[in-house]
């Protein structure tokens, strides 16, 4: 909408509206925040919830490690303390502590060979269950090597 004719206002000037396309005094118009120039009886202020910045979060880390990796610490053994026969199942040992089920053992006979197991379970403190039976007898105070122990990393209890 043009304003009467060739009136002019000193320092003024016509412009348009961007909201309405009505061409309007310059003096009555409002940059608004989005960067459009309105008459300021169309003007929209900005929303107050724009202007709300989130506090950083400090998810940071002190002293960032990773995990430890679980160390190999050699062959884990112990003592057979009764003689086996061919053909059997269980192993008497000194102790069971860090052997499990599924633990890849090595067991020497009595003629010195070297008979390598997988252990079933570990029926009690001082005896481990074989998948398979010996193929020869083994001696009072002969070693069982576990070739599958491992320490547990720090994070594990």
């Amino acid at each position: 909408m043009r304003r009467g004719g060739n009136r002019a206002r000193h320092g003024d000037f016509l412009t348009t509206d961007d909201r309405t396309g009505l061409t309007v005094w310059n003096s009555e118009t409002v940059k608004q925040w989005d960067g459009l120039r309105v008459h300021r009886s169309h003007a929209e202020t900005r929303h107050p919830q724009e202007l709300i910045r989130a506090p950083r979060e400090r998810t940071s880390v002190p002293d960032p490690r990773p995990p430890p990796v679980d160390a190999y610490i050699g062959a884990l053994r112990t003592e057979i303390t009764t003689a086996g026969l061919a053909g059997d199942l269980t192993i008497a040992v000194l102790h069971t502590e860090r052997f499990l089920a599924g633990d890849r053992i090595g067991v020497f006979l009595t003629g010195g060979d070297l008979h390598r197991a997988v252990v079933q379970a570990v029926s009690s403190t001082t005896a481990l269950l074989l998948t398979a039976p010996l193929p020869g007898s083994v001696p009072l105070g002969g070693t069982v090597t576990n070739y599958t122990a491992h320490s547990p990393s720090s994070l594990e209890s």
